[in-house]
């Protein structure tokens, strides 16, 4: 008798649905309900990724409490994702929800209550970049290749990319739907990956600068007072300080172009993706002066959401963990960054974890 395939429940059926439907259908999931307040686009992921079976609803808790679903993927804006994932989870299902999470760090006391009473759990798609180079390094780190690591340096340039104006739905402008600009749209994986790799060692300050600089030509009735650009200085307990820089728009040469340098005492790399894929190792490897460079070309086996999809399925079966998605813990840090990077920008001073008040609103305007 073959195994009971996993029921997927997708909330949200616009731009990015196409990837998580696809990615479900690749892990091997039965389409179960897909939710959306406009019918139409739901119908539309129907044919495209559903059967017969598979429900179109337009009521958030009626996708929840259907029997047979095991997976909830939250794709709502961002102001929805808290409150629909602490309701999938007292209904009993896992959760895969996008980011950003949260508007007040508090949030995060109701998923944490709800995954212990539920006993399932929350994960989040920052992770998302824990795929594709990321094991190479990860491999390299574990191997000791590095040392000890002092200095990591992130990088996300677009040279016009900006999500609600250039790109997206006008939604991701406004901070009281996007809950902030590109700290919370794109910041979030940049940060995920480099304290993945490093341990998640805990954060104990944060020195920042946001700012939108940019002529913008939007209709009159669409806010627009979310973050074009961050810089990031991030101490730890001990001697490793990461950087982070984020630019939605900016003029330089390439259209979108991440890099990634991390600094050990024994070795250092250097990554980009852009207009070409670049991985370098050096180390002296005992011989003083003498530099031996690695480059490696590496090619995507699987997007990293049907890995992540497989997780959840193998965790409903109780048969595995999901460890390449963010975990609602991890989700946390990364909240209090970001929160601690928009009140070092907006009172222009180093701002530490016990200078966030819990209940207050995460975005503030530069």
């Amino acid at each position: 008798m073959s195994e009971k395939k996993t029921t997927g429940a997708v909330i949200g059926c616009g731009s990015i649905s196409k990837m998580h439907l696809g990615c479900m259908k690749e892990a091997g999931y039965r389409i179960g309900v897909l939710c959306d307040v406009d019918a139409g686009r739901a119908e539309q992921m129907k044919r495209d990724f559903g059967d017969e079976r598979t429900r179109v609803v337009t009521s958030f808790e009626e996708a929840i409490r259907d029997a047979d679903v095991d997976v909830v993927s939250v794709l709502t804006p961002p102001v929805f994702h808290a409150g629909q994932t602490v309701a999938a989870l007292n209904a009993g299902k896992f959760v895969y929800c996008e980011k950003p999470v949260v508007r007040t760090l508090k949030e995060f006391d109701a998923i944490f209550a709800a995954e212990k009473s539920s006993g399932k759990g929350a994960y989040f798609t920052p992770g998302r970049m824990r795929g594709g180079d990321t094991p190479t390094v990860r491999q390299y780190v574990n191997d000791g290749e590095f040392g000890d690591i002092y200095r990591v340096e992130s990088k996300h340039w677009r040279m016009r990319g900006r999500s609600g104006v250039d790109t997206g739905p006008h939604w991701f402008a406004d901070s009281q739907k996007a809950l902030g600009g590109i700290l919370a749209d794109m910041g979030l994986y940049f940060m995920d990956r480099a304290f993945h790799l490093t341990g998640w060692p805990k954060i104990t300050s944060v020195s920042a600068v946001t700012f939108r600089p940019f002529p913008y030509d939007l209709p009159s009735d669409v806010p627009y007072d979310v973050e074009e650009h961050a810089l990031i200085m991030a101490r730890t307990e001990g001697k490793l300080t990461f950087t982070f820089e984020l630019a939605n728009m900016a003029y330089f040469d390439d259209w979108t172009t991440n890099t990634l340098m991390m600094l050990g005492n024994k070795g250092g790399m250097h990554l980009r993706s852009g207009r070409t894929e670049e991985f370098r190792f050096l180390t002296e490897k005992g011989a003083p002066g003498r530099y031996i460079e690695h480059r490696i070309n590496w090619k995507e086996g699987r997007k990293t959401d049907t890995i992540i999809y497989e997780e959840l399925a193998a965790a409903v079966r109780g048969t595995g963990q999901v460890k390449t998605a963010t975990s609602s813990r991890e989700a946390l840090v990364l909240h209090e960054v970001m929160a601690m990077t928009y009140m070092s920008s907006h009172n222009r001073r180093e701002i530490r974890p016990e200078d966030l008040d819990q209940n207050a609103n995460i975005f503030i305007k530069a």
